[in-house]
This record gives C-alpha cells, structure tokens and sequence, in this order.
C-alpha cells in the first residue's frame, strides 16, 4: 500500500565475489571433476544443481578467461625476462636473448616406439624468474615446433 519496493539478494552482488554457479563450475575445473561428479556431490549435499547446458555455458566462459588470464601472465613473464638480458646486455644483433627450460610430456610412455599417446603437454619456462613463457596442449600431433 505504501508503494515501497526492495531486492534482497541471496548472495553477495559485489562484482569481485564469483556468483554460485561460477563458483561451483570454477571449483569443479580446478579439482578435475565434470558435470556428472558435481551433480553427485550437490545431490549428496541435498542442494540442487544446475543443469548440464547452464554448467556447459559456465565452463565455456571460465576457461575462455582463464586463457585469457594465462596468456596476459606469460606476455609479462616474457617481458621480464627481455628486461633482463637487457640489463645485463645479453643481446644479439641488438635482439635480447634469454634462457630457458622446456620440457613437454606425453600421458602414455613411449620408451622410443609407438608414441601413441592421444595428448600431451609442452612447455617453455624463462631460467631467471621461473615463469611459464609459453604453453601447449598436443593432441594427437606428434611434431615439434620452433617459436620464436
């Protein structure tokens, strides 16, 4: 009668704080659990769980900005390793040269025949800082690639 409207919310509406469903798709990511397994551990809880399309169109936007987070980390590594070998005149033709460790790995041993494997992972990382320069997941490609 008094023509008063309010909003509650049930979580928190600051813009740092992750919504629910983020949350829970964002935890199941990092602990190495899909859809199926979340739906059992909400189910044990007695709390319901989002469906498998919401849970899909939340896993899409976090690993779209968790790439992009990944990529905005290894630029600034890179730069710090470039800064440097610049301080320390470590350049070739005027271009800094730094060093590194890489290392990939294969999810099945090979023991020198087959490699067979379905996927794997490679890696650069700057010797100075320890950072991740650059990364890649290989499936089904068995061949190396110089970056530069």
């Amino acid at each position: 009668m008094c023509n008063y409207k309010a909003n509650i919310w049930s979580e928190s509406t600051e813009s740092k704080k992750l919504d629910i469903n983020t949350a829970a798709v964002a935890a199941s990511i990092t602990v190495g659990i899909g859809y199926a397994q979340l739906e059992e551990l909400c189910a044990a809880m007695n709390i319901y769980c989002m469906s498998e399309k919401t849970y899909i169109k939340y896993r899409e936007n976090l690993v779209d900005n968790f790439m992009k987070t990944a990529m905005e980390s290894m630029k600034m590594a890179a730069e710090t390793e470039k800064k440097l070998a610049l301080e320390r005149n470590e350049t070739i033709d005027g271009i800094p040269y730094i060093t590194v460790v890489a290392d990939g790995s294969w999810m099945k041993r090979s023991y020198g025949t087959a490699y067979d494997s379905p996927s794997g992972v490679g890696a650069i990382i700057g010797f100075r800082t320890g950072k991740v320069l650059f990364i890649v997941s290989v499936i089904n490609i068995v061949q190396f690639v110089i970056w530069r």
